[in-house]
């Protein structure tokens, strides 16, 4: 399974050039980092969440994300979890509203506490609102929805009772910056 994942992620990133190549003129890809706000929440909450990443969206609304979200609890059993995933992202509209679907989801259990299952693969499903406040600086709000199809019931009850931070929904307040951009015309000469 561990290989699966690093041929759909090196699959997906070679598929980044093909896509701008053959896509009209106008569009241009955009490289974005962010950090989730929502980790807020650890001051009253018995958990910390830590989330951030790295994307590439096209102009035309479709793109990719790699986000890492590092849980703690604090309940007292000390056990930490590193959730990795692959997004699809689309944006129906090229911008506002979008929808994103995990391709591939692995939740790892890190740290001095380590359970006896340590991996976990899961899938979760997002719908939020992108809002450009100003060039190349946004906020995100979104919802996460984790194993939407119950697929992985086993994976998300093991975790859960480990940490009980991690929900079957959650909000998330992302802010982000857009720190590069690539046009078709600079890939074709």
């Amino acid at each position: 399974m561990n290989r699966y994942v690093w041929v759909v992620i090196a699959l997906c990133l070679l598929a980044l050039p093909v896509l701008i190549t053959s896509a009209p003129i106008d569009n241009t890809l955009n490289f974005h980092l962010f950090f989730d706000a929502w980790a807020i929440d650890a001051l009253w909450a018995p958990h910390v969440g830590l989330r951030t990443g790295i994307g590439a969206t096209l102009t035309s609304g479709i793109g990719f994300e790699l986000p890492l979200f590092f849980l703690i609890d604090r309940t007292g059993g000390g056990e930490a979890l590193l959730d990795i995933a692959l997004k699809l992202t689309c944006y129906p509209w090229q911008k506002g509203p979008f929808i994103s679907l995990s391709l591939a989801q692995v939740a790892l259990f890190i740290g001095p506490f380590v359970p006896q299952e340590s991996i976990h693969y899961l899938n979760e499903i997002g719908i939020g609102y992108t809002w450009e406040f100003i060039p190349d600086w946004y906020i995100e709000p979104a919802i996460l929805y984790r194993d939407p199809s119950h697929t992985f019931p086993e994976s998300f009850t093991y975790i859960a009772d480990y940490i009980p931070g991690y929900k079957k929904f959650q909000i998330c307040l992302k802010f982000g910056w857009i720190f590069a951009s690539i046009s078709p015309s600079v890939m074709t000469k």
